[in-house]
């Protein structure tokens, strides 16, 4: 859909997505979730601190525990990862990962006994969740330990099931380097030796929603939450196909089950491409997803379900989950803006804008309410501070270049256009509207080239041929305006 056919406050959003990115827009993470993000980036020691600080908070932090024995193992500090796993056991003895880390370090120092014990331990509280990876490490080790004791049967059904787990890892690795076809297959391998593999059909579910086979995506999805109901991710991915298909209220009972198993994280590898992300064009895969940003999309579902309340609640419930997340309220000021209560929407707005006042979103929001309200000095002020803040962002110039147009302060509108052009070459909307202001500025010729010069970026622009006829009148050039009057024509009926 393109800009101009949007309501204002929806072009503010695809406009300024761009400005920065979701991790720095005010969204915050707790010292838990900073800590997976520095373990991921290979940063173990940062990583340990910043776990250290979360069982600081609570010292009965079971999860912190394993996440920090995990990043003391890629250290080698064995010793920690023994008295890690043990505290976070005594806290929680159903820690699968937990089990495993320590059995690792007992198999490393020879105590085969302990180690094949807490290995079968980990195996029966296995699980899978949206941010810690299954790996194939603890079926080998079992697979050798079987075959060490004779029982050569099962160690051939550990190495099948390390077979598999190999696949997926190979399958996300394939999908990194953009080998989809590649991923697939591997996939589709290991789904072959076990159709009801939970991991393989999460993540094929995960990549058929990435290449829009949504259907596919789907099927896999539902039958890994057959298998376990339990399993967030599932859900949440799940949410996020309905959603693009417009199928909103199933969207819904997904978030709705996700709120009602009220897990500590959503998900936080494979996510990119989803939910919020997508919103902002984030192509990151390891980033957290947790129950504020399904507060936040539910919200949205309710909204475009015309649910005015229901979507007022969830964005007030985000908002109270990550007060510095000011996303949710301008989400929320803007179905009060629709629904005339523009000084509530005000309000709320001004309020985060006290928080800080350096968030372009809650800028942009309240610029539109002021410009319901007629308030232009104010809305040109929040438009000005947005530039101020964000200065190589062609967005922000095309709105303010929109209301000094609609004040008539034409030189100051040509300015911000052309600097927007400057910014974004390619932008026909720009050309567009700084055609429309040399035309009322009686500068003809230049609104018949800029018309043209947009019309070759976009051959099907009704609006530009419309609007170059316009100046070709003014310019006497009566067959060239007639001329573009029958392709505007011919387009808007192409288009419709």
């Amino acid at each position: 859909m393109r800009a101009r056919n949007l309501c204002l406050m929806s072009l503010l959003f695809l406009l300024l997505s761009a400005i920065s990115p979701y991790a720095e827009a005010g969204v915050t993470q707790n010292a838990y979730e900073r800590g997976l993000a520095l373990a991921e980036e290979n940063q173990f020691q940062r990583a340990i601190g910043e776990f250290n600080h979360a069982i600081e908070s609570n010292p009965r932090d079971a999860e912190s525990y394993v996440q920090k024995a995990r990043c003391s193992s890629m250290l080698h500090d064995y010793h920690s990862v023994i008295s890690d796993c043990d505290r976070a056991l005594s806290i929680d003895p159903n820690l699968g990962r937990a089990y495993e880390y320590r059995g690792f370090v007992a198999l490393m120092q020879g105590r085969l006994d302990k180690g094949a014990e807490d290995c079968k331990q980990a195996l029966l509280h296995e699980r899978v969740d949206g941010y810690d990876v299954l790996t194939p490490g603890l079926y080998i080790n079992l697979a050798k330990l079987m075959r060490m004791q004779g029982k050569l049967s099962e160690a051939e059904a550990f190495s099948k099931h390390a077979l598999i787990l190999n696949c997926v890892k190979a399958a996300k690795e394939a999908r990194e380097t953009k080998q989809m076809d590649k991923a697939f297959q591997l996939l589709g391998k290991a789904l072959s030796i076990n159709p009801n593999e939970l991991s393989a059909l999460l993540v094929r579910g995960i990549f058929y929603d990435n290449v829009s086979e949504y259907e596919k995506a789907l099927a896999d999805l539902s039958h890994a939450i057959r298998l376990d109901p339990k399993l967030v991710p599932a859900y949440y991915y799940r949410a996020d196909v309905y959603s693009q298909l417009g199928r909103q209220r199933q969207a819904i009972a997904d978030y709705n089950k996700i709120i009602a198993l009220n897990p500590r994280l959503v998900a936080f590898r494979l996510v990119t491409e989803t939910g919020r992300l997508r919103d902002h064009f984030l192509g990151t895969d390891d980033h957290v997803v947790n129950l504020q940003d399904i507060y936040y999309l539910r919200g949205k579902a309710q909204s475009a379900l015309g649910n005015k309340a229901e979507a007022i609640a969830d964005f007030e419930m985000a908002s109270k989950l990550d007060p510095q997340d000011n996303e949710p309220t301008s989400r929320k000021a803007e179905i009060l803006s629709k629904g005339g209560q523009t000084g509530l929407a005000l309000k709320s707005l001004s309020k985060s804008v006290k928080v800080d006042n350096s968030d372009w979103q809650t800028l942009a929001s309240r610029a539109q309410v002021f410009e319901l309200q007629k308030d232009y000095k104010r809305a040109m002020a929040d438009y000005s501070r947005i530039i101020e803040l964000n200065p190589k962002q062609p967005g922000a110039y095309f709105l303010r270049g929109q209301l000094s147009a609609k004040l008539g302060n034409l030189e100051l509108a040509i300015r911000d256009f052309s600097q927007m052009i400057l910014l974004q070459p390619d932008s026909d909307e720009a050309y567009r509207s700084r055609a429309a202001c040399y035309l009322r500025a009686g500068q003809y010729q230049k609104a018949v080239d800029d018309c043209t010069t947009g019309i070759v970026r976009e051959g099907d622009n009704a609006a530009l041929y419309t609007l170059r006829a316009d100046a070709y009148d003014k310019l006497g050039e009566k067959a060239f305006a007639s001329r573009d009057r029958e392709r505007a024509k011919e387009k808007a009926a192409t288009r419709q």
